[in-house]
C-alpha cells in the first residue's frame, strides 16, 4: 500500500465505497450530465472475453452459453488498480460498488 500512496495523480478516484456509489449513481442517472451522452460512450471494443471497453468504461457480458436457462445481466463500468470496482445493470437497474482491498491478483475484484 506505500507503493499506491506515493502515486502521483494520474486522474483516479480516490473514495469510500458509499461515494463511489454515490458517484456512480449520479453518472448514470443523469446528475453529472444528461442521461442522453451516455449512448456516446456505449461504443464497445472487444480487448479480452468476456469485456468489451468503451470511452472509460467495461462491459462485462456472459454470454448464454454459460447460463443456458436465464440470462445474465450485463455490468457497465470499471474496476481499479486494487480492486476496487463499480458496475451498474441497466437490465436489472442495480448498482454495485466495492472494495477486496488487494492489490494481487489485480482480478479478484
Amino acid at each position: 500500500m506505500l507503493a499506491m500512496a506515493s502515486f502521483g495523480p494520474d486522474g483516479g478516484i480516490v473514495s469510500t465505497a458509499e461515494e463511489l456509489m454515490r458517484f456512480l449513481r449520479a453518472f448514470f442517472e443523469g446528475t453529472i450530465f444528461p442521461r442522453n451522452y451516455l449512448s456516446e460512450l456505449y461504443v464497445w471494443n472487444k480487448i479480452f472475453f468476456p469485456l468489451q471497453y468503451g470511452k472509460g468504461m467495461v462491459k462485462f457480458k456472459v454470454p448464454r452459453i454459460f447460463s443456458p436457462f436465464k440470462p445474465l445481466p450485463e455490468l457497465i463500468g470499471h474496476s481499479g488498480l486494487s480492486g476496487a470496482f463499480a458496475y451498474y445493470s441497466p437490465m436489472n437497474d442495480v448498482y454495485l460498488c466495492g472494495t477486496v482491498n488487494q492489490l494481487s491478483p489485480p482480478s479478484l475484484s
